[in-house]
């Protein structure tokens, strides 16, 4: 087996892990932040916290699948370029994973922010 196709495993695996439980975090911690924003409509908020999940699923395993396309192998295989290859897409994950939570959060903000307005 190439250096290529295990460093292709691994990242898949790593990067689904750390979606996967992030993502679970995110969901299991962020609702009362939901429910916060519709005190009234706790179904809704539930609903609206797993339609959050999935689409989060899709985005990051989607990206984290094709981005696959985008590594350049040199000539030469070797390990070191593997690892380096593979901590760079990782932290790449990582970083996006931090930014969509991020963003998120504001628009969260923003949401109560024109709720409470009203």
């Amino acid at each position: 087996m190439s250096i290529t196709l295990i460093t292709y495993g691994l990242y898949l695996v790593f990067t689904a892990i750390i979606i996967l439980q992030v993502g679970w975090l995110i969901y299991r911690e962020g609702a009362i932040y939901l429910y916060e924003l519709f005190p009234a409509e706790q179904d809704l908020a539930q609903y609206l916290n797993r339609l959050l999940l999935i689409g989060y699923y899709l985005l990051n395993l989607g990206y984290a699948s094709v981005s696959l396309i985008a590594w350049q192998w040199p000539l030469e295989n070797d390990w070191q370029y593997a690892l380096i290859s593979l901590a760079e897409n990782i932290g790449f994950i990582a970083l996006l994973l931090g930014l969509i939570h991020f963003f998120n959060l504001i628009g969260l903000q923003i949401l109560k922010h024109f709720k409470s307005n009203i």
